[in-house]
């Protein structure tokens, strides 16, 4: 049995497509649902064994103990500038979830975040040391927590008191069908950008605040939905690889990139205006691109990234203007 915590949302929801086409073993889902919204329909096209409140996991996983081999934690903050609710959803349950493990000789994987390592200070590197890790300073209230839980993971790593298989991602900027449940402020650059030449005819970007960077040429490294699921899959498949990973394509674009790909593909005359946005301001990172040779080199994962340009015509194409949006 595979415990997919946070399930119905955007990556939990493509592990789960991605694992039930397998057929392997049967998929339970923790995750709150809400009485509104289209979190719901991120799992519709799927075969769900049970389904578990947050609130009930502890007792549901002591009932359940001899049933699961594999927990997922993809659980994310609502609200990512919440201390509270950060620290709830990016450090104790997934602290929880790791001691469970641990106990029972569970094979555990979670997600970080490339934001654990703040304004880029000390690169993009997975190195997992305590010793690197320490270093790193996050800058929301959501990566301060999963750097803690990272610390945390390598920590106990360290002494054995870990999971029979335990990985932790530090995922880079993803992109593509089922996160339209999110607030838009936490939603992709390519879905907003979407929206804004369908609606308006127009993008808007933020200015740049600093005087080195040219407007729009703030760069990401941005990663299509599928390519994160397939790493799941395939780390799963190899038991005896742990450790923290980077996932990112391991290249970076610009806003002003990813404004022309999408007005191409739409056959949009492509406008820009570039606005002021008190969020973007100069502690924001000016790039970020994942170093990925641990996981391709190291770990061996073979399989190339998906580019950004397909990934744009495959998110455009065979979702936003597809019949069924959803996967």
């Amino acid at each position: 049995m595979i415990l997919v915590v946070g399930g119905a949302g955007f990556v939990g929801s493509h592990i789960i497509a991605h694992l039930s086409a397998e057929a392997s073993q049967p998929i339970v889902v923790c995750d709150n649902f809400g009485t509104t919204g289209q979190k719901w329909k991120n799992l519709r096209s799927h075969i769900i064994s049970d389904f578990v409140r947050q609130e009930w996991i502890e007792t549901w996983l002591e009932n359940h103990a001899q049933e699961i081999e594999i927990i997922i934690c993809t659980a994310a903050a609502d609200d990512p500038l919440n201390p509270e609710l950060a620290l709830m959803t990016h450090y104790h349950l997934p602290r929880m979830l790791w001691d469970f493990s641990t106990l029972h000789d569970k094979r555990f994987l979670y997600l970080s975040s490339w934001e654990t390592y703040g304004d880029g200070r000390f690169g993009f590197r997975d190195n997992e040391s305590y010793e690197n890790l320490k270093k790193l300073k996050p800058l929301s209230p959501q990566a301060w927590a999963q750097h803690n839980f990272d610390l945390y993971a390598q920590q106990q790593h360290n002494i054995g008191n870990k999971p029979k298989q335990w990985i932790g991602l530090k995922l880079f900027d993803a992109y593509g069908p089922n996160e339209y449940h999110k607030n838009p402020k936490n939603c992709s650059d390519i879905l907003s950008i979407f929206n804004m030449l369908r609606r308006e005819k127009e993008v808007k970007i933020p200015r740049s605040p600093r005087h080195d960077i040219p407007h729009g040429e703030y760069t990401r490294d941005r990663l299509w939905i599928g390519d994160c699921a397939a790493v799941v899959a395939w780390l799963l498949a190899e038991p005896k690889t742990s450790g923290i990973f980077n996932l990112g394509s391991g290249f970076q674009h610009s806003l002003n990139d990813l404004a022309a790909l999408v007005a191409s593909a739409l056959d949009i005359p492509l406008q820009i205006s570039y606005i002021h946005d008190s969020h973007f301001n100069k502690s924001t990172p000016a790039f970020n691109k994942a170093h990925t040779s641990k996981l391709t080199q190291e770990a061996g994962y073979p399989h190339p990234f998906t580019s950004l340009e397909d990934g744009i015509n495959l998110y455009l194409y065979n979702y936003l203007m597809a019949s069924s949006m959803f996967r």
